[in-house]
């Protein structure tokens, strides 16, 4: 059919070939509510976040368009957030501080032990965090990728974010800092402080 017509090409179908992807499941809860999964597959080429479920939303990062999709199927809408550069630096009167110890209150994760991290922002323990270091290196590469789009867009918009929510632990730790969480591995349990 199409080579049958002058001037065109006949077509040979292509087999797509498999890719393989991490699979990562979170328990995600918030205080005094119920629990819910979150889930991540991970590919070189995607990161879709998710809760398994077909009907409800998700979300895509493209990252090789270094593009994040928020896809709402209730609102039936699509919001896309484009990478830009990170504008601005820590302001000087939040000091940051981390705190590291082996977490021996947890098992191994495939052999590899843990360890503990408390992020502090003025003296404020802002994120409990137990991670797995050089566990899924693909995959933590991928999510720290997603995370900087996120904080370039949080510092872009920092001036119209409400005062109560611009707490030194936010500014730090979401925006200026976010890298600072995926420097020790993949995380398998985190906890943010209220």
């Amino acid at each position: 059919v199409c080579g049958d017509m002058p001037g065109s090409t006949a077509q040979t179908p292509v087999t797509p070939t498999p890719t393989s992807a991490d699979l990562l499941f979170y328990q995600e809860q918030e205080p005094g509510e119920e629990g819910s999964v979150v889930r991540y597959v991970i590919s070189p080429k995607f990161l879709r976040i998710d809760s398994g479920k077909a009907d409800n939303g998700y979300i895509l990062f493209d990252r090789q368009a270094q593009i994040v999709y928020s896809v709402s199927h209730s609102n039936q809408a699509v919001f896309a957030v484009v990478k830009q550069d990170l504008n601005g630096t820590l302001p000087a009167d939040i000091t940051i501080n981390t705190e590291k110890s082996d977490a021996t209150e947890l098992p191994k994760v495939q052999g590899q032990a843990l360890i503990k991290l408390l992020l502090k922002a003025n003296a404020k323990t802002c994120v409990e965090i137990y991670a797995a270091p050089g566990l899924l290196r693909s995959a933590v590469a991928a999510i720290k990728e997603y995370k900087l789009i996120l904080a370039a867009q949080h510092a872009s918009t920092l001036g119209n974010t409400p005062p109560e929510l611009r707490d030194p632990c936010f500014v730090a730790f979401d925006i200026f800092k976010s890298d600072d969480v995926f420097q020790q591995g993949l995380i398998v349990r985190e906890k943010q402080s209220n």
